[in-house]
Order: C-alpha cells, then sequence, then structure tokens
C-alpha cells in the first residue's frame, strides 16, 4: 500500500506534465485523453478489475508514457521495493496495475455522458482541475 500511496503522486505528475506540454487546459487534457485511448482507452481499467491475468510486462510501457523516461520509473521502482521490503518486480507490477487502472479510469469518465464530445471540466470533476492545475494548486487527490 505504502508503493502505490508513493507512486500515484508519481504518475500525477506525469500525466500534468503531458497536460502542460501539449497546450494545457481543454486542449491538453484533450490530448492526454487521446494518448490513453490509444493505449487501450477504458479497457485498461477493466482488464486490471476483470477475472483474468493481466499481461502487465506488455503494459509495462505505459510507463514510459505516462511517467516519464524509462530510467526515471526504474529508480522510483527500485526506491520503492528497498523502503517497502519487497521484490522490485512486484514494485513493477503495481506501478503498472495502478497505470492501467488510473488511465482506464480517466478513458472511461471522459467517455461517460457523451462519447467525449461535452465538457471535458464537466465529465472529469476535480481530476480536470488536478491535471491542468501546478503541484500543490487544486484539489488534494493524492
Amino acid at each position: 500500500m505504502a508503493c502505490a500511496e508513493a507512486f500515484l503522486p508519481v504518475l500525477v505528475a506525469g500525466m500534468r506534465d503531458l497536460v502542460s506540454r501539449d497546450g494545457g487546459g481543454e486542449a491538453g487534457v484533450a490530448a492526454l485523453l487521446a494518448r490513453i485511448d490509444a493505449s487501450g482507452d477504458g479497457n485498461l481499467a477493466i482488464q486490471v478489475m476483470g477475472p483474468d491475468a493481466v499481461d502487465v510486462r506488455g503494459h509495462a510501457g505505459l510507463l514510459s508514457s505516462f511517467v516519464g523516461p524509462e530510467a526515471v520509473w526504474r529508480i522510483f521502482c527500485a526506491d520503492c521495493a528497498t523502503a517497502c521490503h519487497l521484490d522490485a518486480e512486484v514494485v513493477l507490477d503495481m506501478m503498472v496495475l495502478l497505470t492501467m487502472l488510473t488511465c482506464g479510469y480517466l478513458s472511461a469518465r471522459s467517455h461517460g455522458s457523451g462519447a467525449g464530445q461535452g465538457d471535458l471540466a464537466a465529465e472529469l470533476g476535480p481530476l480536470y482541475t488536478t491535471l491542468t492545475s501546478g503541484p500543490g494548486e487544486g484539489p488534494d487527490l493524492v
């Protein structure tokens, strides 16, 4: 649990960076959602919550897409594994699963009441504010 709590802010920061790089606001969030949809959309969350085993290694590329360069998340993984007395592969699996769940949830929320044609701020609620605000601003979701 401690590793998941430590990783979620890293994931959100990576997503914020992507939103900012893609123009911020509605345009940046739309670009982030397009990237998520190209990676598996809401099915990412369904895979995590479903009864079948998840091909975690096959989805490890999501970390590079949404967190940052592999060197960055590999260091986080090793540090977290050491701090939590877990095998690094277990931590890596958790990171991939949490990324899949978060991305899938964002995709599903954005398509919730109009297949993404509505107002993203309304569709995502406080998640939109979190993704478009700077660190320490907006709702404290993590």
